[in-house]
């Protein structure tokens, strides 16, 4: 079992974090869980803090936020959902990191020291590959394939992945241990990603000839990843996973969603942003092999389970 730390701090936009700080909190192993939220969230079970990463003068409030809690841990969950959430993610991303990055080195250089950073980020920083890898792992090369660069899913994928090279270097030269989760998208929860939003899309669309695998994780298996996380104190790059992938139709046809599939140029036109037209044709799998191994996680829910709650 981990050694006890004094103080978590969990930065978060969404439930995830609520949720997170509530089950650490509830623990007892930890003498202080504070979620700093940007939603207008509330929480009868444990102190919770405000902050606009994005306003002007948010390092300097994070940095203060940082001196009064003075965390042993601090857990990053403040990542955007998926490509229409919020609207520019890319730009969210980077200067949330950036934000972060500052009020990291500010408060050590007046004396706070963080042992234990972790970070959210997602599969989608993997890209897409149309014939090899079957599985991206956690060394795979992290560029989205070059035509699917212009689609707000690729941007997307690549705010995440400058967001998270730059605040783990940062952790990194700070003398933090630093762990980055890498979650397939969620379903099942109050967490959106871009596969719940392509499934309660108003038209969903699929690409004649194209049927590529879908990989999921549920909510409650995320939370679950996150808790081992911080309790194990783990470190490195781990891809978070549901049991099993299934093809595209497959998934539609299971969550009730109609999604006919249409010739290229109509589906690429009418394509739902969530997922974007190149990614309706190919794969994004990650191997979660070393989260298993590392963190000894299991997820409870396979694909079918998870897109159905």
């Amino acid at each position: 079992m981990a050694r006890p730390v004094e103080s978590v701090l969990v930065l978060g936009r969404n439930a995830l974090a609520q949720e997170v700080s509530s089950q650490l909190a509830a623990s007892g192993r930890f003498r202080r869980v504070v979620p700093c939220l940007t939603t207008a969230q509330t929480s009868s079970e444990v102190e919770t803090a405000r902050l606009d990463v994005l306003a002007r003068g948010a390092a300097r409030l994070t940095t203060q936020l940082l001196t009064e809690v003075a965390p042993s841990v601090v857990v990053n969950l403040a990542v955007s959902e998926s490509p229409i959430t919020p609207s520019e993610p890319w730009v969210y991303d980077r200067r949330l990191a950036d934000t972060l990055a500052t009020s990291l080195k500010r408060w050590h250089d007046r004396g706070g020291r963080c042992k234990h950073f972790i970070v959210l980020s997602a599969t989608a920083v993997y890209g897409v590959a149309r014939t090899s890898p079957l599985l991206f792992d956690e060394a795979a090369d992290r560029k989205p394939d070059e035509p699917d660069l212009q689609e707000s899913a690729a941007r997307w994928a690549q705010g995440l992945a400058r967001a998270e090279s730059k605040l783990a270097e940062v952790a990194h030269g700070l003398g933090c241990k630093t762990c980055v989760l890498r979650a397939a998208p969620v379903v099942g929860g109050p967490v959106e990603s871009p596969v719940s939003q392509y499934l309660s899309a108003t038209f969903p669309v699929r690409v004649l000839g194209y049927d590529p695998p879908v990989q999921v994780i549920h909510y409650r298996d995320l939370v679950a990843a996150l808790l081992a996380a911080v309790e194990q104190q783990a470190e490195g790059v781990m891809n978070i996973v549901g049991r099993g992938v299934v093809p595209l139709s497959r998934l539609t046809a299971g969550a009730g969603v109609f999604a006919p599939a249409l010739p290229g140029a109509i589906a690429d036109y009418l394509a739902p942003r969530a997922l974007g037209s190149t990614r309706l044709r190919w794969r994004c799998v990650a191997d979660g092999r070393l989260a298993k191994q590392v963190l000894g996680f299991s997820a409870a829910h396979g694909a079918m389970e998870a897109v159905n709650g």
